[in-house]
């Protein structure tokens, strides 16, 4: 080993990312860049370690350096375009993506990252478009997923399902993919082919509540109402502190006509959503399953003729910014 040689400091972090030894591939790339701070290739280098470890500030001062000092390598604005994404800043990953596609217009990697800005930026339209054309250069199912959740959310149910197809046709274990297809089966009232791909998850992995939840909700749709109940009992088992399942167990006892345990269940909601309201400082009155709580809530105390409760409900609700309004009865 040269002591006095960048070049092979940054040989040898190579080799130590390699294997995955990033602290001390940092410790060789820091000594590369005492030895020459104009290399932007070792700011790159030393980012990708400090990603890979989640030093997120670090790695994003690192890749703007080497953008400062003239990196014409395209990696950079993508990785710190990932970090900034990553960090939720929308608006400044959205600039890195869009300086890699005005140097590369076909960067299929630039507009899948940038689809998914689009996509929690709400902008749909936008993240097709990008999907859409990462597909015709190199098609992939993560392609197809995201350009899939995108008509979903705009209600096009059809095209989301033909997109998930196509997803799970490349990757059919996906259990991501198989929950939204799900979902999706689920607004078309497709509840059998739903069930079928929440019980496909299970097995694949049954620690993944989320396909318990939605095939819940299509037990109840098809008033299997005891299965329903047992799976978001099974849910609750996994999180017990995710308000939707004891929401929705909620309202299927309901349905069943067992208010008390349906009340149990409300009480829970609201608790929750005032532990959140005190720790986090997210408002109850936001919280849509509190809201859905406090409405059928009091009509289990409606039901059971306790006035008294029914009225305490509804000024506990108004003193928490909620109007609650008639639920169907289910």
């Amino acid at each position: 080993m040269y002591p006095n040689s960048s070049y092979w400091y940054f040989q040898r972090a190579e080799i130590r990312q390699k294997a995955d030894e990033h602290e001390l591939a940092i410790e060789d790339l820091t000594k590369a860049i005492k030895l020459n701070e104009m290399d932007d290739s070792f700011y790159e280098a030393r980012a990708e370690s400090h990603k890979a470890l989640d030093m997120l500030d670090e790695a994003i001062e690192d890749c703007s350096t080497a953008i400062d000092l003239g990196t014409e390598d395209m990696d950079t604005y993508l990785l710190r375009g990932n970090i900034y994404y990553e960090l939720y800043l929308l608006e400044e990953a959205e600039t890195d993506f869009n300086y890699v596609l005005d140097m590369e217009p076909y960067n299929s990697i630039a507009l899948f990252r940038r689809g998914r800005v689009y996509y929690n930026a709400d902008k749909f339209e936008d993240a097709i478009d990008d999907y859409t054309m990462s597909l015709q250069i190199d098609p992939s199912w993560e392609d197809y997923a995201e350009r899939g959740k995108c008509y979903f959310d705009l209600g096009e149910y059809d095209d989301a399902l033909d997109d998930l197809n196509d997803a799970l046709a490349i990757f059919p274990e996906n259990t991501d993919v198989l929950v939204n297809r799900a979902r999706c089966n689920y607004s078309l009232s497709e509840y059998g082919n739903a069930i079928e791909d929440c019980s496909r998850v299970m097995d694949l992995d049954p620690e993944k509540s989320v396909a318990l939840l939605w095939r819940g909700r299509c037990y109840s749709e098809t008033k299997q109402r005891p299965l329903a109940i047992d799976d978001f009992s099974r849910g609750i088992a996994i999180d017990p502190e995710d308000a939707y399942f004891f929401v929705e167990r909620g309202i299927t006892y309901k349905g069943m006509k067992q208010y008390k345990e349906a009340i149990s269940d409300f009480n829970k909601v609201i608790d929750l959503a005032r532990r959140d309201a005190k720790e986090y400082d997210l408002p109850m009155h936001e919280a849509e399953c509190c809201i859905t709580a406090f409405e059928h809530r009091g009509k289990c105390y409606e039901i059971l003729k306790m006035h008294e409760e029914r009225i305490d409900n509804e000024k506990e609700a108004s003193a928490v910014g909620i109007n609650i309004e008639d639920c169907d009865d289910n």
